[in-house]
């Protein structure tokens, strides 16, 4: 099955960029302190907000088009132009603006936000391109590059000591050898830039543009709110918890990218049944991580974030468990917000999206004051629910949507016999440090792991996961 074979390689590089970016996150949070850490989040919240004007969703649009059985080669030169375009004015933007931006940031960073935002996004359109032509697995190094680059070269710009410009630094350098590279590996020639090209993809694009504000808004709104209302050592600690939260989401979003050209596929031949198990199957997947997870930071996510991060961090342990609760309603996001999208109806996405964004701001702005960071935990949580639950409520009027009842069923006995272990475990080993807790959570997952093995379904599917890893 495509969802397996053609994610393989992308999984893996991602299992290996997580692990560095956990590393990287342990360094740069006991060097750096929240304080400085939150500068560095802002500056990547600052360069998302930025990336809605100088996108309007033509990347993903690009993806779309590309994906299609008959795809027209000046999509690919018309796109690029667009985006050229976008970008300078984006440009402008940031230097007219440039005390405003610096102020927000806390350090004068506006260059390097202007900087940051042509090489990114530029990098972004070379994978989208990728994507679109059905070469996922190739992304894979493209992934793992950028995040070598930011951890590393971070890791030594501090001990020059640059401190948080380190994080900057690397960051950008991590886009721009993605960039190399992925221009260097698309097949699709440049050509003539085309009007039809440009109103194909921006009759998709209108619509794309508001699901990735969606995106942007749920990662990064409440990061910049936090940064407004309170403190950017407020930032770093919530930022810590919303950066472990998306470890889980590994395996949902390599799922969600590989799916995307096959339902687009799928549904130009109107094969909708087998979409919909692709589907059921998929969203499976999506949990299989994400569940145990929650339980797992209910039992243990006060000390994660006390010994591997630093004793400063430990006040984020209830906004940890609420994003975490949320993930769950994110990961199926990732595959049913992203089918809509493949089957041509962006349009259904967007009112989605645009009823859950003002839940978001709306409930930053109330909860924040009052609340300090678990409030911001709240309005997203609240808002991932209200855009999951319209997206699978959209998409089951063209495709039969089937909840895996049963699978979660498993991951959810499972998990409680795996929280219900670790805290036992808890009440008699005495934490004393990273490699206690790093012991107690592998615990953790060989107990759930091993239950879950027990249904011949799921050993199906990690066996498959496993052998195409393995082959690669």
């Amino acid at each position: 099955m495509s969802l397996f074979k053609s994610g393989s390689k992308l999984l893996a590089a991602r299992s290996a960029g997580t692990v560095l970016s956990l590393l990287g996150l342990v360094i740069f949070s006991r060097s750096l302190g929240p304080e400085l850490l939150g500068v560095f989040f802002l500056y990547q919240s600052m360069l998302s907000l930025l990336s809605i004007p100088a996108d309007w969703g033509f990347a993903g649009a690009l993806e779309k088009r590309l994906s299609e059985p008959k795809s027209n080669p000046s999509l690919f030169s018309t796109a690029l132009t667009v985006k050229i375009i976008f970008l300078l004015i984006a440009v402008i933007f940031i230097l007219a603006f440039r005390d405003i931006i610096n102020q927000f940031l806390g350090q004068r960073l506006a260059l390097f936000v202007a900087v940051g935002i042509i090489i990114q996004e530029l990098a972004r359109t070379a994978e989208r391109t990728l994507r679109g032509e059905k070469r996922v697995g190739e992304t894979a190094i493209l992934v793992l590059s950028r995040k070598l680059i930011w951890v590393v070269g971070g890791v030594v710009l501090i001990e020059l000591g640059f401190e948080s410009l380190s994080l900057v630094v690397s960051y950008i350098g991590g886009s721009f050898l993605v960039l190399l590279f992925g221009f260097g590996r698309v097949h699709t020639e440049l050509a003539r830039p085309t009007k039809d090209s440009f109103y194909s993809l921006l009759n998709y694009g209108k619509y794309n543009f508001m699901s990735s504000v969606g995106g942007v808004v749920y990662n990064w709104m409440d990061v910049a709110m936090i940064g407004f209302l309170l403190t950017s050592s407020a930032v770093g600690r919530y930022e810590i918890s919303w950066r472990i939260t998306t470890i889980t989401l590994l395996l949902t979003r390599t799922v969600g990218t590989v799916i995307f050209p096959d339902v687009s596929s799928l549904y130009s031949q109107k094969k909708f049944q087998t979409i919909g198990n692709l589907l059921s199957r998929a969203a499976g997947l999506s949990l299989l991580v994400v569940v145990p997870s929650f339980f797992g930071s209910v039992v243990l996510g006060d000390k994660v974030l006390s010994e591997i991060f630093g004793p400063e961090y430990a006040v984020a342990y209830l906004p940890l468990v609420i994003l975490m609760s949320g993930k769950m309603s994110d990961a199926l996001q990732s595959v049913y917000g992203r089918s809509l999208k493949a089957i041509g109806r962006p349009d259904l996405g967007v009112k989605a999206t645009s009823l859950s964004i003002g839940i978001n701001v709306f409930l930053n702005l109330t909860l924040i004051p009052i609340f300090g960071i678990v409030g911001a935990a709240i309005a997203t949580t609240t808002s991932f629910i209200v855009n999951t639950a319209l997206h699978v409520y959209y998409l089951d009027n063209f495709i039969d949507v089937k909840m895996p009842v049963s699978r979660i069923s498993i991951f959810v006995t499972a998990s409680t016999v795996m929280a219900v272990v670790i805290y036992a475990v808890r009440q008699i080993v005495y934490i004393d440090g990273m490699f206690t807790i790093i012991g107690i959570v592998l615990l953790g997952a060989l107990i759930y792991f091993s239950l879950l093995l027990l249904s011949p379904s799921i050993r199906d599917d990690v066996h498959k996961i496993t052998f195409y890893i393995t082959k690669r």
